[in-house]
């Protein structure tokens, strides 16, 4: 993720990044994935985080997880 930021920065736009690791994310078994817990997603978080570190980047957090 860091490379696409530093690339996006040096052109002068601003990255769009989606953010997809939910857990427990299966529940209807359609798709594979997530991490195991909340400590391990908040920790994922905190590195996506850092990844980003002072750079300007649009976040879109988990579209799959809210409700219809």
């Amino acid at each position: 993720m860091q490379n696409a930021i530093v690339r996006a920065t040096k052109v002068g736009r601003v990255p769009v990044v989606v953010l997809q690791n939910i857990p427990f994310r299966d529940c209807a078994q359609y798709s594979a994935g997530g991490v195991p817990d909340g400590r391990a997603y908040a920790a994922w978080i905190d590195g996506v985080a850092a990844g980003i570190g002072n750079a300007k980047a649009v976040i879109v957090l988990e579209p799959d997880s809210r409700g219809i």
